[in-house]
């Protein structure tokens, strides 16, 4: 006996109503048409916040390179200005010793303050 009806194995009559099975076959899909669409709207929601996230994020990364292109170019500066000055104090020695007392001088302030501020 074939049957076109695949989920019931059987088909309607011409005419008759649904019986109670396929009438309760009928509700179980409805209600899991409704779960299924409620979790499809859960999914839709979370897809948009997953998408607005990952929007922050590259405009974050963006930014961060900006920083680091023009720390970059300050760092090239500050090199190129610490080759002159070595090349200017090696035909000054003296300049240099100043300039490395000075620095220790202005390490030593620095490390005495914070050392006082910390124990206080």
């Amino acid at each position: 006996m074939a049957s076109n009806n695949s989920w019931s194995g059987r088909r309607p009559m011409a005419g008759s109503n649904y019986t109670e099975t396929d009438r309760m076959l009928e509700e179980e899909n409805n209600r899991q048409i409704a779960g299924l669409a409620g979790k499809i709207s859960q999914l839709k929601s979370l897809t948009v916040e997953i998408e607005g996230e990952a929007r922050n994020h590259n405009r974050y990364l963006d930014d961060m390179q900006g920083d680091f292109e023009g720390t970059s170019t300050l760092l090239g500066g500050s090199s190129k200005r610490l080759k002159s000055m070595v090349s200017s104090a090696s035909q000054n020695p003296r300049f240099m010793c100043y300039l490395i007392l000075f620095i220790l001088i202005i390490f030593f302030i620095a490390y005495y303050t914070v050392g006082r501020a910390i124990s206080t």
